[in-house]
């Protein structure tokens, strides 16, 4: 993944007066990516979704004209390659704005989730307490399970306490893949056997 990438955030909730504008345009498009397909959408504020393909294409796109739904769409895979190789092959300074739409408190959950560090886990109760709701660890599972942005907004390094790397929307396999791909690649090489530990606050 690119090391000089940087992320901006833009949050808006589901009654924004500029979701409810019929003349919002998402570019989105679909492309390959070193986990797989992936589908990339963007708006006109920054990207507003980024998934792995792991179920008909068709049925995301469904799910995505539900919540932008006064929204039109336009097909571009080249912008989706483009995005991409700026996320995992590119090794010049990019920034990609973000796009994002919930409620206030997953608003927080998924911005709260950028300050995990790359190789680093954090278990659901922890993220919790990160946001000084110590009782609300099944509302914010529930938030990042709906996480709009795969991967950039790290969804994956979330974990249970009791073990195992738990649920994941593109399945516990991938999830695996991820931790273990970041474990190594910032684990010294005569480290790299060494299971990566959850991190503290």
């Amino acid at each position: 993944m690119n090391p000089y990438l940087s992320l901006t955030v833009r949050c808006e909730t589901p009654d924004s007066l500029s979701l409810q504008e019929s003349y919002l345009k998402i570019v989105y498009g679909f492309a390959e990516g070193p986990f797989g397909d992936m589908l990339v959408a963007i708006a006109p504020e920054g990207i507003c979704e980024l998934a792995f393909v792991r179920e008909d294409p068709q049925a995301l796109l469904a799910k995505m004209r539900i919540k932008y739904r006064n929204a039109y769409f336009i097909r571009k895979d080249i912008e989706a390659k483009k995005i991409l190789f700026q996320i995992f092959y590119s090794d010049e300074p990019t920034d990609l704005p973000l796009f994002l739409v919930g409620t206030q408190f997953r608003l927080q959950v998924w911005i709260r989730m950028l300050d995990i560090p790359v190789g680093g886990l954090l278990y659901y109760s922890e993220l919790a307490e990160w946001l000084d709701k110590p009782k609300a660890t099944r509302s914010v599972a529930s938030a990042v399970a709906d996480n709009p942005i795969a991967l950039l907004i790290p969804c994956h390094r979330i974990v249970p306490k009791g073990g195992g790397v738990g649920s994941y929307r593109w399945g516990t396999v991938l999830k695996t893949e991820l931790i273990m791909w970041e474990h190594l690649i910032t684990t010294p090489e005569k480290d790299a056997d060494s299971c990566p530990d959850p991190i503290r606050n």
